[in-house]
């Protein structure tokens, strides 16, 4: 009878943590190498592949969507969500080539990295009452937090705690999207990022006020795949998207 024997080679402990380190540098020389692939957005077909939280979504969307139909009508956009925790992961697996969001430090190797948005935390309320919210105001009423994570603290609690103060979180909501129907006819307020705040009052009965405290930084940054970093299509999109989320 013959035996048939089957070899099977796995890499060591050592190769693998090799691997590790040298696969982003392999990656961006295997992009530097590549011939780049011309763009012409009037003709050619691409599927972007974009991770957003929402309520960048909500501020970028509406205005990205007319120019990928003006501009580049055979191209198509995929969206995904991401935040901080989820965005390295997106990267590395090449999910996507684009995340923006608050993102933190922990991108991979290869990555590359821009600050897109430098806003700033605003008040966002339905109500009718003429002056801007006084801090007592701020901490008598009750709060909505947009959180993804689900919790009941947010940075402004953090604030607050600095000046001796706290206030009270009752829904919690994780979109954005939900702001003005909860808002609607309520003293209920809302702390969010101004280009949110101006996206929503833009649809009206919403109006936006300067929190009580200190300005809260409100930085997105957007990051991509160190591969795409010298594509035609890519770069093209990523110069409208800073283009569109540039304030004056």
């Amino acid at each position: 009878m013959n035996t048939l024997w089957v070899l099977s080679l796995e890499p060591t402990a050592r190769a693998l943590a090799l691997m590790d380190r040298l696969g982003p540098a392999l990656e961006a020389l295997a992009e530097a190498l590549a011939p780049a692939v011309p763009f012409d957005p009037a003709i050619d077909r691409r599927d972007f592949r974009i991770a957003f939280q929402d309520d960048i979504a909500i501020a970028l969307l509406p205005r990205l969507m007319p120019v990928l139909g003006a501009e580049a009508p055979r191209c198509t956009l995929t969206v995904r969500r991401t935040d901080w925790k989820t965005a390295p992961g997106q990267l590395e697996r090449a999910e996507v080539s684009i995340v923006l969001g608050y993102l933190a430090e922990d991108l991979p190797a290869n990555a590359r990295r821009r600050v897109v948005v430098n806003g700033h935390f605003v008040v966002l309320r339905a109500d009718g009452a003429p002056e801007p919210i006084s801090l007592d105001e701020y901490c008598r009423r009750h709060h909505v937090l947009v959180t993804p994570a689900g919790d009941l603290r947010g940075r402004a609690d953090m604030a607050l705690e600095a000046l001796g103060r706290k206030r009270r979180v009752v829904p919690n909501l994780t979109d954005c999207t939900l702001l003005p129907s909860v808002l609607a006819g309520t003293e209920l307020i809302a702390t969010v990022p101004d280009f949110v705040a101006e996206t929503l009052a833009a649809q009206g009965g919403l109006r936006i006020d300067p929190t009580p405290f200190d300005p809260l930084p409100a930085v997105i940054s957007m990051a991509w795949r160190g591969t795409t970093d010298g594509d035609p299509a890519e770069r093209w999109l990523r110069g409208r998207i800073v283009s569109l989320l540039k304030r004056s």
